[in-house]
């Protein structure tokens, strides 16, 4: 979601927006409205011991902190700004289980608009597969304007 909003502002500055296994958001949409019954589920779980910070699940490095819960229902606003419009890439983990992202995957996959990827991991690809990662990026092109 925050790619999007900077890229929305900021988009005659960037050449490439690179999505990595991530919610590709339109104009009013949330985390929330993206995602699975089953991640809404997880949220709300998470939620649980004061209602406004989503604990992190089990599992996650020692980095991983608490997200705000309205950080996940808060809907995006994206304009229509006349920059350029940098390149677009969509870098899948896979079809893990329980993803959310696997319907837009095979969407973007065959969208002339978006250059697609797939490091088949599961969702933490910089995590479980950095060389992997590091090398798929260093194939974009560096402008694509």
């Amino acid at each position: 979601m925050v790619i999007a909003g900077v890229a929305d502002l900021l988009s005659d500055r960037l050449d490439q927006l690179v999505f990595i296994d991530a919610y590709v958001p339109d104009d009013g949409d949330s985390c929330w409205s993206l995602t699975s019954d089953r991640f809404r589920e997880l949220f709300i779980a998470g939620a649980r011991a004061d209602g406004r910070w989503v604990e992190v699940p089990e599992g996650l490095g020692p980095r991983a902190r608490p997200h705000p819960l309205a950080s996940f229902v808060q809907s995006i606003r994206l304009g229509d700004n006349p920059g350029r419009a940098p390149g677009q890439t969509f870098i899948s983990g896979g079809a893990w289980p329980g993803s959310p992202f696997v319907t837009l995957a095979e969407r973007l996959r065959n969208d002339s608009n978006w250059r697609f990827h797939e490091i088949p991991v599961g969702h933490n690809i910089a995590r479980r597969d950095p060389h992997g990662l590091a090398a798929v990026l260093s194939t974009l092109p560096p402008d694509c304007a």
